[in-house]
């Protein structure tokens, strides 16, 4: 019985996960279980280039290859996009952020903003990864900065 229960849970999950795909959303990897367990590493006041700038000295690949930029990390504070405001790592899988147009002129799709009250939020709490506590201060940092 519990290992149908967990395989029925792992289906739902990866179901979860091609939808996400499916509309542009991409998680990242699982940290290893060390980092996981190790609270507050990279939590100490570094802004996001001094972060960037170390992740490229590690070696470790951005998620488009290359080098880090401290773009990626934190990117547009009111869309919620870049990796230090990905809900998706405390559990919450938001999408219908922008919507899609085509101008009619060139033919080029643009993007446009929904409006915050018809964002549609799903808790996904198998994706969960971070601690809440570290994720409400990184963002009380953020939205302070």
């Amino acid at each position: 019985m519990a290992a149908q229960a967990a395989q029925a849970a792992a289906g739902e999950a990866e179901r979860q996960l091609e939808g996400a795909k499916s509309i542009g959303a991409s998680p990242q990897p699982r940290p290893s279980e060390g980092a996981r367990n190790e609270p507050g590493k990279g939590e100490a006041a570094q802004s996001p280039i001094a972060i960037a700038k170390a992740l490229n000295v590690e070696g470790i690949p951005a998620p488009r290859g290359g080098a880090w930029t401290d773009g990626a990390l934190r990117v547009q504070a009111r869309l919620g996009t870049g990796i230090l405001r990905n809900a998706l790592y405390v559990g919450r899988l938001v999408w219908s952020r922008r919507r899609w147009l085509k101008d009619p002129v060139t033919g080029q799709r643009l993007a446009r903003r929904n409006e915050a009250e018809t964002f549609v939020t799903e808790e996904v709490p198998e994706l969960h990864i971070v601690e809440q506590g570290l994720w409400d201060r990184v963002q009380q940092r953020l939205t302070a900065a």
